[in-house]
């Protein structure tokens, strides 16, 4: 298996994902065999989108500028959800090397 840090190629050079899943919090690209091959890989798709959904609603509910508290209160939740992304990302990062 191979992960790769950037699914998209050069500028100008077509990309064709398909038989192949983005994992959208790491950036990392995986085969679709190989997501069925690893549990815990798929453990991590599921993460994975369970983290997406949660940014989306997270965006979605930004508060106007005249509400400062809720504001403040959005941001940090928004800096619980990078702080989970890295955790992902690192859980990525780790199942791919030890598979490579």
């Amino acid at each position: 298996m191979r992960g790769l840090p950037n699914p998209w190629g050069s500028p100008g050079e077509p990309t064709t994902l398909q038989g192949k899943v983005l994992l959208g919090s790491s950036g990392r690209v995986v085969a679709e065999k190989d997501l069925v091959a690893d549990p815990a890989l798929l453990h991590l798709l599921a993460e994975d989108a369970c983290w997406q959904a949660a940014v989306l609603s997270w965006w979605l509910r930004k508060p106007g500028l005249w509400h400062p508290h809720a504001r403040r209160a959005w941001r940090q939740e928004g800096r619980q959800l990078w702080e989970e992304r890295r955790t992902l990302r690192a859980a990525a990062d780790a199942i791919v090397s030890a598979r490579d």
